[in-house]
């Protein structure tokens, strides 16, 4: 997920860029991708919370479980 966030921030710096910003549709297309990867991340975290799972191939914390 900080690999994520950290590209994130990097689209957003780039949309910023005043001498070549980033094409729009590149943007959108990184914010579609990333949001997919959010929403497969929280189901991952449902089910986790639903099989009383401790672990996932992403998340390995029992905090997830307690929020």
């Amino acid at each position: 997920m900080s690999d994520l966030r950290d590209h994130i921030f990097a689209t957003l710096e780039a949309l910023q860029d005043q001498e070549e910003p980033m094409e729009i549709k590149r943007a959108t297309a990184i914010a579609e991708v990333a949001a997919v990867i959010v929403d497969s991340a929280r189901v991952e975290v449902i089910y986790m919370k639903f099989t009383g799972s401790k672990e996932s191939k992403y998340f390995q914390s029992e905090n997830l479980l307690n929020q």
